[in-house]
């Protein structure tokens, strides 16, 4: 694989984007999700991984405290993801870009 088919592969410039635009078209949404919830608790795949063990042998409070927010934090996202691949679709894509760029001084002129 050459640096360019890498890179548009990294870039997301293959035949995604026409995939998405298809079936934006057709009125589905384009978000579709490819996998099931997760089937386990993040701490029943991490206690397997020797880094994790170690932060739990050497600092149980804290390890403790970082699963409860990434555990949060899986389900928050998978309820994200869940909600937007539930959404009706649409035939066109929304503008939502600022009509001025209100980030760059200079670039409103």
């Amino acid at each position: 694989m050459g640096w360019s088919s890498r890179n548009s592969l990294f870039s997301r410039a293959t035949g995604l984007d026409a995939l998405q635009s298809r079936v934006r078209e057709e009125g589905k949404n384009p978000f579709q999700l490819d996998s099931k919830a997760p089937a386990i608790r993040l701490k029943e795949y991490t206690y397997r991984e020797a880094r994790y063990t170690m932060l739990a042998r050497s600092n149980p409070d804290l390890a403790a405290e970082l699963l409860v927010e990434a555990q949060d934090d899986v389900e928050r996202q998978w309820r994200v993801y869940s909600a937007r691949a539930a959404m009706p679709g649409r035939s066109e894509t929304p503008h939502i870009a600022p009509r001025r760029n209100l980030w760059l001084p200079g670039a409103n002129r």
